[in-house]
């Protein structure tokens, strides 16, 4: 009884019922590699009630009365809390452990978020896919892109699909010629939001004017890992990049990513046959830079960075750079994409 005193007075104390609070970590450089190393923001709504919530860098979403059910299928009619991460810079992706792959593929990115609801006896809330949330993402949506599902491999990584699934683990990724056909687009409308009705009319010519224009809102399937990404179409024969460096396991706390600025991707590594670091379904040719990052004791890292175009790469092995926390923050922010 006391909990529910507690979680229903703190949904008062908040402004409104879309009010939030910035949880933070002291120590965060000791969450770089992982997705603690941004910051969670915290809104409580009532769900009996239309709510939208706008976290720090612009990510909205809208929850509609009866969109969050319990884990019995019935509607939540008590204070929810609602907790987002955002990771849109390229900086914090890297920096959070982050990747941008669809079944070994690179899917180009808008940014993505970490998002769950809670209710008040802690467990979490899901969607109702017959009214579910709707988000709107930070950053412009441009065609084609879509929201996508962020699940954890066997590896660790995240793998991503336009579909909601299980936990699995992608073993087998063969050389291919093409990308993966873009799935049935998923509905959009646009937000009534005042903020942006006024004095606009949301076409181009508010975009000339420096006006943001309306909010497109996404209709969301699940909560949990949600990225705005799209399929690309290349056309062409992809072609794996090879590291001379054993796949590693994950207490070595060693990872490496591939980044393709260009089209905005962060591929992770892959085992090859022979356990070895590979980057397979990649376009020839293509400017990449490669980013390796291995923790060394409580406050160093090791880092290895190298530009390469993929397709006449010579023999890659990784030069590991010993760095600090602050040293590793700047090197890898200044890694634009």
């Amino acid at each position: 009884m006391i909990g529910k005193i507690d979680f229903i007075l703190l949904s008062f104390v908040l402004l409104n019922c879309a009010s939030w609070e910035r949880v933070t970590s002291p120590q965060r450089w000791g969450w770089i590699g992982s997705a603690n190393y941004k910051s969670t923001q915290t809104f409580v709504i009532d769900p009996k009630q239309d709510s939208q919530i706008e976290a720090e860098e612009g990510t909205q979403i809208q929850f509609p009365s009866g969109s969050l059910i319990g884990t019995d299928g019935s509607l939540i009619t008590s204070p929810v809390r609602i907790e987002i991460s955002e990771y849109y810079k390229g900086g914090d992706i890297l920096l959070s452990g982050l990747s941008t792959a669809s079944a070994g593929k690179p899917i180009q990115t808008k940014g993505m978020v970490f998002l769950n609801a809670y209710s008040e006896s802690g467990t979490k809330a899901q969607v109702n896919p017959k009214n579910p949330p709707k988000i709107s993402f930070a950053s412009p949506i441009e065609q084609g892109y879509e929201v996508f599902y962020g699940v954890k491999t066997s590896d660790g990584n995240l793998d991503w699909s336009t579909e909601t699934s299980k936990q699995k683990s992608i073993s087998n990724h063969g050389n291919v010629s093409f990308l993966p056909s873009l799935a049935k687009n998923q509905a959009a409308t646009k937000s009534t939001n005042m903020r942006y009705m006024i004095g606009m009319e949301g076409g181009p010519e508010s975009v000339r004017n420096n006006v943001k224009p309306p909010a497109v809102f996404l209709p969301l399937l699940s909560l949990g890992w949600i990225n705005c990404d799209r399929f690309l179409y290349m056309g062409i024969k992809l072609i794996p990049l090879n590291v001379e460096a054993p796949y590693p396991v994950l207490e070595e706390e060693t990872w490496y990513y591939l980044i393709l600025p260009s089209i905005r991707s962060v591929m992770p590594a892959y085992s090859d046959a022979n356990k070895r670091v590979s980057f397979p379904n990649l376009p020839p040719n293509e400017k990449a830079i490669l980013y390796g990052l291995r923790k060394s004791g409580a406050t160093r890292w090791q880092l290895w960075i190298r530009e390469v175009k993929i397709g006449q790469e010579e023999k890659l092995i990784p030069e590991w750079e010993l760095v600090g926390p602050k040293a590793l923050e700047k090197r890898v922010q200044s890694l634009a994409f």
